[in-house]
This record gives C-alpha cells, structure tokens and sequence, in this order.
C-alpha cells in the first residue's frame, strides 16, 4: 500500500489543524491513510485514500461538501497561490485536490520544504 506522501501528510496536517472535534477527528484518520491512486494535471492534482483497517467516521458539518477543509500554499514556480482542498465522504477522508490559481502550472515533483501552507479559515 502506498502511503501518503511528505507534501500530502503536510497539506492534510494545515487543512485539518483547528480545535474544533470534527477537524481532530479527520487527523486522527491521517495516520490510517492510503494511497488508492493519484492523477496529475498541469493545473493539479488529485490523491484518491482509503483506510487500513476500522476509523471512526468524524461528525463534520453539515455544509462540509460546500465548504471543505482546504489549505493555501504558495511555491517558487508558482505565480499566483495553489490549494489544497480535502474531500470527505461519511466523515471518511476521501480525497486530497490541489490546483494552481491562475495561469500557473502545479509543481508534481515538488518537495515539501519548498512549499509555504497557510490555513484557509471556514468563516
């Protein structure tokens, strides 16, 4: 099984940080991660999971489809800011979205030391 890699595992880390229960949850899941696949555009990308084993499903708000966990990054090669936007289905982690704002081209090779994450804030 594939295991998330360092700049999933950070984009996860910044789009689930916060105190509220629902957010500690989904981290707690973090851990139960892997990789069913991974597809790669010029804009993005998008990081299918599954879960070894039993997580308990997190009770996340209602509007969770309209308004998901997300994280903004900025990188060198990047001339606007990219994102990552984390799915979740039944309070199971799902999915993990990036995209390049703007005109810019998603860095697929990209170490994590090279990225800046700042949380997205839901109000």
């Amino acid at each position: 099984m594939n295991e998330p890699n360092p700049v999933e595992l950070a984009a996860l880390r910044c789009a689930l940080s916060g105190l509220e229960p629902w957010r500690a949850a989904l981290r707690d899941q973090v851990t139960a991660l892997y990789v069913v696949d991974r597809d790669y555009s010029d804009v993005g990308g998008f990081t299918n999971f599954a879960v070894k084993g039993v997580v308990k499903a997190a009770s996340v708000p209602g509007d969770i489809r309209s308004r998901p966990p997300a994280c903004i990054v900025t990188h060198p090669s990047l001339p606007h800011l990219g994102d990552f936007v984390v799915w979740i289905e039944e309070g199971i982690i799902v999915g993990l979205e990036a995209t390049a704002h703007g005109d810019g081209r998603w860095p697929v090779d990209a170490a994590v030391d090279e990225f800046t994450f700042r949380t997205e804030s839901r109000t």
